[in-house]
């Protein structure tokens, strides 16, 4: 009996964990290029995605969160957070964003059936591309998942508003002037 139930939360742990949703981003050197780019990869239990690019502003990730999951059908719809350090640039070498920080949303449509995803993401911080962040970055990290998370921000000359409404989750990161 007691070999049965450990058995028993054993697997109701295992199945814990399969259901919750993991990513990590790293800044990795391309061999084949001699290039850096991030890494952000998703797992969900046994199936896993990588999506590569080659950022200009971003490295060494610092604060990574997943702020909103939820699947529909056999597509999994995810908003995750990543603040970063500002890559020293040769435009950045005289101190201007050496200690800059870059944030940014991203929003993946992850179809499970063909292991395919399809991202986009929003730059709300960017000492590079002279972003600034309006809201308070405890809003966003706090948010509690049931209101829309609006972040304001401020680009170039113009204030600039993102929405992402849970109720229409699937419609991901919406942008307003």
């Amino acid at each position: 009996m007691k070999k049965t139930s450990i058995l028993f939360c054993l697997l109701i742990l295992a199945y814990g964990l399969k259901a919750q949703l993991r990513f990590s981003v790293q800044t990795q050197r391309d061999p084949a290029k001699k290039t850096k780019a991030n890494v952000l990869t998703l797992v969900d239990g046994s199936d896993k995605v990588d999506y590569t690019w080659n950022d200009t502003t971003m490295r060494d990730p610092e604060t990574t969160k997943v702020l909103f999951e939820k699947q529909k059908g056999d597509t999994l719809y995810a908003l995750l957070y990543v603040a970063t350090f500002s890559k020293v640039t040769t435009t950045s070498s005289n101190g201007k964003c050496v200690a800059g920080k870059e944030k940014r949303l991203f929003f993946v449509k992850w179809s499970r059936t063909n292991n395919q995803a399809k991202w986009k993401n929003k730059s709300i911080e960017s000492c590079l591309l002279n972003v600034t962040l309006m809201s308070s970055e405890n809003e966003i990290t706090s948010w509690d998942k049931s209101s829309p998370l609006l972040i304001k921000t401020h680009k170039a000359n113009a204030f600039v508003d993102l929405t992402f409404d849970p109720s229409l989750f699937w419609e991901g990161i919406r942008s307003g002037l």
